[in-house]
């Protein structure tokens, strides 16, 4: 993981915010965010028993998201999931099985509280994969569950073209097609104002900014 993925993960946050009703964003709601990682390095990844992946979650007001800076907030997270902290709950959050006191009611019981979903969205990157046998297309997804997360982000490059799926929970197809548009504005926004990984124009606006340009522009759509 690098700076890309912390900007793709300030990208479905904007997408968020701009998506969801503004009377809703206040003190007391926070967007939640899981991004997995393998615990593993790439070149020991077997065909058997995966790579060990573990959790980052972030959970922040919707106020403090909107009163944030572009730079400073992606460079907070691009430096904590590189941290020994972050990779401290990588490690911790690898087993939940042992969390689950009864695996078979837990579902049904989770599914049946008042806040059921783990965080509101997951992110996962699986990075830049190259052609093998004149491949053509490839995509990634994670199904959502009504313990888990609300929405899966799940992104893939095949030599240079990126791919992006995103798998919803119990949530009607509208809400849901807005945050795609909305992710599509924020990742076309970010792409044209930054050099490179750096952050470039981006750098000092305020996430606020950026959430209402892209209402406008699903306003205007």
């Amino acid at each position: 993981m690098g700076k890309i993925q912390s900007i793709l993960h300030t990208a479905v946050i904007v997408a968020l915010l701009a998506s969801t009703n503004a009377s809703l964003i206040n003190e007391h709601n926070s967007i939640g965010t899981e991004t997995s990682v393998s615990l593993r390095p790439n070149e020991h990844v077997s065909f058997f028993g995966g790579t060990y992946v573990g959790l980052i979650q972030r959970r922040t007001t919707t106020i403090s998201l909107l009163e944030s800076k572009f730079g400073e907030f992606t460079s907070a997270y691009n430096q904590y999931i590189h941290s020994e902290d972050g990779m401290r709950e990588v490690r911790e959050t690898f087993n939940h099985l042992e969390k689950v006191p009864n695996l078979a009611d837990f579902p049904t019981e989770a599914g049946h509280e008042d806040k059921p979903y783990r965080n509101s969205v997951g992110i996962s990157n699986l990075g830049v994969l190259k052609s093998i046998n004149d491949l053509e297309e490839v995509w990634s997804c994670h199904t959502c569950t009504p313990w888990g997360n609300a929405l899966n982000v799940d992104v893939v490059s095949l030599d240079g073209r990126i791919r992006a799926i995103v798998a919803r929970s119990a949530i009607d197809h509208p809400p849901v097609d807005c945050f795609m548009t909305a992710l599509k504005f924020a990742v076309r926004r970010f792409a044209e104002n930054m050099d490179g990984a750096a952050m470039g124009k981006l750098q000092d606006d305020l996430l606020r900014d950026v959430v209402d340009d892209i209402r406008d522009k699903l306003r205007h759509r």
